[in-house]
């Protein structure tokens, strides 16, 4: 494999980075229409985790969704756990 094919190659994968931008309509940013969001979490079936893993990296991830640093006043809250499938 040549150099330039390698690079062409790896180009279509480099993907730029943009940064999260509010969505306005009207002028106004969207929000959540509740200021808490609950959630619940149902780790079976946690491929290749423990149970506990996933949970934890679940709540991590909305920790990171939530949306009072930039003023969106939503804060997702874990509820515990379930056996509830889907959505």
């Amino acid at each position: 494999m040549t150099p330039l094919f390698t690079v062409l190659i790896i180009s279509n994968f480099i993907q730029s980075a943009t940064a999260w931008e509010p969505r306005l309509v009207n002028g106004q940013i969207v929000t959540w229409s509740k200021d808490s969001i609950g959630f619940e979490i149902n780790t079976d079936n946690a491929s290749g985790i423990t149970p506990e893993q996933a949970k934890e990296a679940i709540i991590a991830a909305a920790k990171e969704w939530d949306g009072t640093e930039i003023g969106a006043q939503a804060t997702f809250i874990y509820e515990g756990e379930n056996k509830k499938q889907g959505a």
